[in-house]
């Protein structure tokens, strides 16, 4: 007998995980202890009568997975005939800047900064195929990308009239990733009337951020951004309160000085915040940080646990985090539905590739997001003139496939986070890459799964 689960403790409570039901439940110290055992392989599960009292309803029922494969293989066609979320153009693949760890700096396995723009006529291509299989969808959203994009402010401009002259009856929402740097007069004008949304690159205080996101010429951008974003702030008040700003997080900074900086500077004190952790070169490692930001991170991680728990006032938790609340939601709301694991399965990382974020690069080609590897040949899923690559888009779909056996009986087959990212060996999905990601992802799911146990034991409702 296979029954696959894992074990949960916490100071004062015990809790096994249920992977046949994707289920959290309370157990006691005796039964703990047995099913311990199980786990260390000491006792087989069939010789443990506890069992009994738990499948009667159902639960800890034998492993019933036969095969790895995504639920929505059999609807590719349909997801990228008609439910296309988002399309992010490439207008350009040159910069202003060379921020040394841009994915695009050449330490990567990416591409590295090119003179390459986006012609209108594939721009065109790439609108119409959106538009064409997003019909199921009230609203439409339109994301232009770099490079620095405002480099082609004039290919943006021409994809709006286009797209304005194209669609009637749908809501269209427009956003722009930028460093800052660029704005004048005449595009923040454009970009008001235009409704945009836009998302600037800051690092934090001058020091942190000129560190690593200069100019050609090696000087930092700070100053540059903070004279625009007053100019924004003063002639345009509510569109500048939606503009939101992404920060990577670099363990050679100080994270205290970019923490004070977004919690208290007068430009971004009440903006939204995104951060994202710098990659590692080597993407199979974790990146180091320093136990200054440990103590300052977890500290502002456990406000919000009192916060989650109607203890703090929202007013008093760090920005940083404030976001990853609607996350644990998500994953207890789950965990508490119980639903039964079939015959066929597979983890929970990949999204259909192309349909959430489809991204097409100068050149016309099409990958899942702007995110993975533009010089990977295996993340390609088509381009704007010859369409979608349906093969390769259900094999990067079905990542698991390549580690098939070891998914089948993995505790955290419907915690995981990977994609077919994490298996990108440029010219195939390589299961030993793939396998390297395994024990972090593990780890991440049991520490998700032990944070709901412990705000349960607390009160926390999880109502927003």
């Amino acid at each position: 007998m296979s029954v696959i689960f894992k074990l949960i403790k916490t100071p004062t409570h015990f809790y096994i995980y249920d992977r046949s039901r994707n289920a959290i439940l309370e157990i006691q110290e005796d039964e703990y202890s047995d099913f311990n055992k199980i786990e260390k392989g000491l006792i087989n599960a069939e010789d443990l009568k506890i069992l009994e009292k738990y499948q009667s309803h159902d639960f800890l029922m034998e492993n019933s997975v036969e095969k790895i494969e995504h639920p929505c293989s059999k609807s590719i066609d349909h997801y990228l005939g008609n439910h296309l979320e988002t399309l992010i153009l490439q207008v350009t693949q040159k910069c202003n800047l060379r921020c040394e760890y841009c994915i695009y700096s050449g330490n990567y396995d990416n591409r590295s900064h090119s003179d390459l723009d986006m012609d209108y006529i594939t721009a065109k291509k790439a609108i119409d195929l959106y538009l064409t299989s997003s019909n199921e969808l009230d609203e439409l959203s339109i994301g232009f990308y770099g490079g620095e994009p405002l480099i082609n402010i004039g290919l943006v401009e021409k994809c709006v009239n286009y797209i304005s002259g194209k669609v009637t009856g749908k809501y269209i929402t427009y956003s722009l990733t930028t460093n800052g740097t660029l704005f004048n007069d005449k595009i923040v004008e454009y970009l008001v009337k235009n409704n945009f949304s836009i998302m600037i690159s800051v690092d934090g205080s001058q020091k942190e951020h000129d560190e690593y996101r200069k100019f050609q010429n090696g000087k930092g951008s700070f100053e540059v951004i903070q004279k625009n974003l007053r100019k924004i702030k003063k002639k345009y008040p509510e569109f500048y309160q939606k503009i939101t700003f992404n920060s990577v997080l670099n363990p050679k900074n100080n994270y205290g000085n970019i923490k004070g900086y977004f919690e208290n500077d007068e430009l971004i004190a009440d903006s939204d915040v995104f951060t994202n952790v710098v990659e590692s070169v080597d993407l199979t490692q974790d990146v180091k940080f320093t136990k200054e930001f440990k103590i300052i991170n977890e500290f502002d991680y456990f406000k919000l646990y009192l916060f989650m728990l109607n203890k703090l006032d929202v007013e008093d938790i760090s920005k940083l985090v404030l976001l990853k609340r609607k996350f644990i939601y998500e994953r207890y709301n789950r965990i508490i539905k119980k639903n039964k694991l079939g015959s066929t399965c597979h983890h929970s990382g990949p999204c259909i590739p192309g349909t959430r974020r489809l991204f097409v690069n100068v050149q016309g080609n099409m990958y899942p997001c702007e995110r993975v590897s533009e010089s990977s040949p295996i993340m390609r899923i088509g381009d704007v003139n010859n369409g979608f690559n349906i093969p390769n888009i259900e094999n990067l779909l079905n990542v698991g496939r390549i580690t098939e056996d070891q998914c089948k009986n993995c505790w955290a087959l419907l915690h995981c986070d990977q994609c077919a990212q994490k298996a990108d060996g440029n010219d195939h999905l390589s299961k030993k890459l793939k396998i390297q990601h395994c024990p972090k992802s593990r780890k991440q799911a049991f520490f998700d799964l032990k944070e709901i146990c412990i705000l349960k034991e607390f009160g926390c409702t999880f109502e927003r």
